[in-house]
């Protein structure tokens, strides 16, 4: 098993812009590839690296929000920017639920 592999519970805060204030949302990771664990009209992918560097995307039609950022443990943090028909920004903590 992958050091990050799990459920995680991730939060994402629209600092800059229009976008909602804050979302939740749930995620798995698996062998490193990050995996959106709900339904609805939007897919999340991307990819934890051994170091535990984060680099992913939300998408929903045509928007996109490019996520980075850094797990430690059963922790992360990070930064997004968002293109598309809402240009919004902010940061993300996440925190491992369980494996």
């Amino acid at each position: 098993m992958a050091q990050f592999d799990g459920a995680w519970s991730v939060v994402v805060v629209t600092e800059q812009g229009n976008c909602d204030r804050a979302y939740r949302y749930g995620v798995i990771v698996r062998g490193g590839q990050i995996y959106y664990a709900g339904g609805g009209d939007f897919t999340i992918s991307g990819r934890v690296q051994p170091s535990g560097a984060v680099r992913g995307s939300i998408v929903r039609g045509i928007d996109r929000a490019d996520v980075v950022g850094r797990l430690r443990g059963d922790y992360g943090a990070g930064a997004w920017t968002s293109s598309g028909t809402w240009r919004c920004g902010g940061y993300w903590n996440g925190e491992r639920r369980g494996s």
